[in-house]
């Protein structure tokens, strides 16, 4: 795997063990969970209330009510004298952290007013229709999309199995028809020379196959046949040299097994049976970190528990990780930094944000400074620039926030020239963040849209 930071390993290797049983837990619907997809906070109303008239001669009483209007007056103008952005491409001075206590005493998250300055530009439509858990990853110079399905809302599901290519000029072209059916939930990654995808679920039900395809040649290969069954909502990592396949589920609940699939040699391994902690937590995610990769279950809705462990491919062993949760808390999103992974927790009706971070060989997480509120965690995708954090938000106006571990400095982007929606994809370019319009926000037939920041130099 290449080298992006410290080379010291994160977690304590676990004793060998025999491979476990799956819990059985109850199927869950295709896709991602709808409930989750429209959590909102409660936002609460202030009680109005009218004071009770003195019975006391009249001048007095004028004399109260001049007092509780300068006080009403003095109270707004304070209120309309608040921080905030003015407009323009000026960073959001963000709001106070939303704990999970919601006690007005917690610190203001640390916010530089200028790390946020740039534009959004609206891309030109896509030659796709507009849809929802597509592959998407950037080819080094042109961003790829295949696969997904529209939702109109009522459970009923169109999947698709087109694809189409960005380049760094935005400029749209289609991919060639690809040798696997219409799908999603399938895994993806970016290889540095293909793009790999496996499994998913369709209209006939799970799949168990797989291609690639070559942007330079403009062709796909179908892959060898895996050592897994047919499955959904598959973990992927790519380490430098291997794909990395842990988890999914299929209509019996959740999998708790996993492959690597070597490109070079078109040849497949079985991995060792996965820690029991991740064995039963039920859906999971994974990211690259350094020389190895992260594997966690967020927990969504408390219907199963947040847990995460390192899996090192040179050993091929897996190792325990502290975790970050307190059992109150899932975890949306883990990213690793190239020297700390940084761990996003949320309460799972959306409220509570807080960032924590785990430094090689560390024995603890160690919470960052005040975390701004998210409007929904659950719903957010993050992408990392090298020096910085970008979360694109879920269900609330299309926006990003952006964290610099090494100041510990929070931004708000201004807000994205898109309609309302739910899984929007974001993907750093190296220069320009992209962000794809979820398919609740566009009608049946609508072509795929979103928009590009670029930052500017500051």
């Amino acid at each position: 795997m290449a080298e992006r930071g410290s080379d010291q390993a994160i977690g304590r290797p676990l004793p060998e063990s025999a491979a476990r049983q799956r819990d059985p837990q109850p199927a869950r619907a295709p896709g991602r969970s709808r409930s989750a997809k429209h959590r909102r906070r409660k936002r609460g109303r202030g009680r109005g209330g009218r004071a009770a008239e003195s019975p006391r001669r009249s001048g007095r009483r004028v004399t109260v009510l001049l007092l509780l209007s300068l006080s009403v007056v003095a109270a707004l103008g304070v209120l309309a004298f608040q921080p905030g952005w003015l407009g323009g491409g000026d960073a959001e001075p963000l709001a106070d952290s939303s704990l999970a206590d919601g006690g007005s005493d917690q610190p203001e998250p640390r916010v530089d007013p200028d790390a946020a300055d740039g534009e959004w530009r609206r891309l030109p439509d896509a030659p796709l229709a507009a849809r929802t858990e597509q592959a998407a990853v950037w080819a080094g110079d042109r961003l790829l999309l295949w696969g997904g399905a529209f939702d109109d809302g009522f459970e009923r599901r169109t999947f698709l199995a087109d694809g189409a290519a960005l380049d760094a000029g935005n400029a749209w072209s289609g991919l060639p028809e690809a040798p696997l059916s219409a799908r999603t939930g399938h895994a993806a990654v970016w290889t540095g020379s293909e793009l790999l995808i496996w499994g998913g679920e369709g209209s006939a039900g799970f799949f168990a196959d797989g291609a690639a395809y070559d942007p330079a040649t403009g062709t796909w290969r179908s892959l060898p046949e895996a050592p897994l069954s047919p499955r959904a909502g598959i973990a992927a990592v790519w380490t430098g040299d291997a794909l990395l396949l842990v988890g999914g589920r299929d209509n019996g609940g959740p999998l708790s097994d996993g492959a690597a699939f070597d490109p070079a040699s078109r040849t497949w391994r079985t991995l060792p049976p996965l820690p029991e902690t991740l064995e039963r937590a039920g859906e999971l995610r994974g990211v690259e970190a350094g020389d190895a990769a992260v594997f966690w279950s967020p927990g969504q809705g408390g219907l199963a528990l947040s847990e995460i462990a390192r899996f090192d491919p040179a050993t091929d062993a897996w190792a325990a990780l502290p975790n970050p949760s307190d059992g109150e808390s899932g975890i949306p999103l883990v990213a690793w930094d190239g020297q700390e992974l940084l761990a996003l927790l949320a309460n799972y009706d959306g409220t509570g944000a807080r960032l924590m971070a785990l430094s090689p060989g560390a024995q603890d997480w160690q919470e960052r400074g005040a975390t701004p509120t998210f409007d929904d965690p659950w719903e957010a995708s993050a992408a990392w620039t090298d020096e910085a954090l970008l979360v694109a938000l879920g269900d609330a106006a299309p926006s990003a926030v952006r964290y610099e571990p090494a100041s510990d400095l929070w931004t708000r982007l201004p807000e994205a020239p898109l309609g309302e929606g739910w899984h929007r994809d974001a993907v750093w370019t190296g220069e320009q963040l992209l962000i794809l319009e979820g398919a609740s926000a566009a009608e049946p037939g609508a072509p795929l849209s979103g928009a590009a920041w670029r930052f500017t130099a500051r």
